[in-house]
């Protein structure tokens, strides 16, 4: 008997510790969900999260916006490295690439680049950015009504609870320490093998790009109307901040370049250049080879992301010396 009250006693202490001990971890839990509440907000959402992890950048001098084909094929470490080598300034830079990425999403973190004071912004400007011209992730969501609202009042923890998911977990921790990470480490699972085995060889350099400037005769698709008005007024935010916008178009693997690289998006680029009166950078007809793609949908590997870095950055060093575009309309 004495040996089974022992026993039971124990089990007893040992639930009442795992039951304390939840608790605990609950209460700071729900602490710093009050602290980080922004960074719990913004680790649900991959545009939000990049636009957070933006924010927390001590001094980042450019950014890269787009979809999935500039977060895999654009790295400012790179990019930095080779302005330098370049004559070029010393920068830091940020990728805020998401994949799937709509019109309306890059609008939005272009905007809020401009405000932090990025000096440039690179806006990928491919077919692929205009599958998609808006995005109902980043409308607000409905308030809660009746119990819900009552529960989620009491909360910050329950509001934020997506947060919590296993695949938001290593953005909420990035966002606790933003100036480690440039924005490129993330979405990447497509390119995850060559991700592990990216060295810093340096492949045989892209072409350079056709840069097209304002006042090329152009005859853009009426269908892209509304994409036109939205880098517009892009455009016309970062002039008022002192800011510089390229558009640009990346590298195409051979199987799509037909697609690509024709008469009909050639002119639009002419029609985008001319609209918002800054150059569009196109590497779309440079011939890439397929070495530097991992899929046939465009998609470059680390071979690619070190070529496209480089020539992007050679491309933009070779404008600060001398606007490719000065003196055109």
């Amino acid at each position: 008997m004495p040996i089974e009250s022992s026993s039971g006693a124990s089990a007893k202490a040992r639930l009442l510790r795992f039951i304390l001990g939840t608790l605990v971890l609950l209460a700071a839990a729900e602490g710093l969900s009050r602290l980080q509440h922004q960074a719990f907000a913004a680790a649900a959402h991959r545009a939000r999260f990049k636009a957070e992890l933006l924010k927390g950048q001590p001094a980042p001098a450019f950014a890269a916006i787009g979809t999935s084909r500039f977060n895999d094929s654009v790295s400012p470490r790179q990019m930095a490295r080779a302005l330098a080598e370049h004559g070029g300034p010393t920068l830091a830079g940020f990728n805020a690439s998401v994949p799937s990425s709509s019109l309306q999403t890059q609008a939005f973190l272009a905007g809020v680049a401009l405000e932090r004071q990025v000096g440039t912004v690179f806006l990928e400007a491919s077919p692929r950015q205009l599958d998609f011209l808006a995005d109902e992730s980043l409308q607000e969501a409905p308030a809660p009504a009746g119990f819900e609202e009552q529960v989620l009042s009491w909360s910050e923890l329950l509001h934020y609870r997506r947060a919590l998911v296993a695949e938001n977990l290593p953005r909420l921790a990035a966002l606790f320490a933003p100036a480690r990470f440039d924005g490129s480490e993330w979405f990447r699972t497509r390119s995850l093998a060559q991700w592990w085995s990216e060295t810093d060889e340096r492949p045989t350099p892209l072409p350079p790009p056709e840069v097209i400037c304002p006042g090329t005769p152009a005859t853009g698709d009426p269908a892209y109307s509304a994409a036109l008005e939205v880098w517009a007024r892009l455009s016309q935010q970062a002039q008022a901040n002192m800011a510089r916008i390229y558009f640009v178009v990346p590298p195409v693997a051979s199987a799509n370049r037909a697609e690509e690289c024709d008469e009909h998006w050639r002119a639009f680029w002419g029609a985008l250049a001319n609209r918002t009166h800054r150059p569009v950078i196109s590497f779309a007809c440079t011939g890439a080879p397929d070495e530097l793609f991992h899929d046939r949908f465009n998609h470059m590997n680390w071979r690619g992301r070190a070529a496209l870095s480089e020539a992007l950055a050679v491309a933009w060093a070779a404008d600060l010396e001398k606007p490719r575009c000065e003196g055109r309309p």
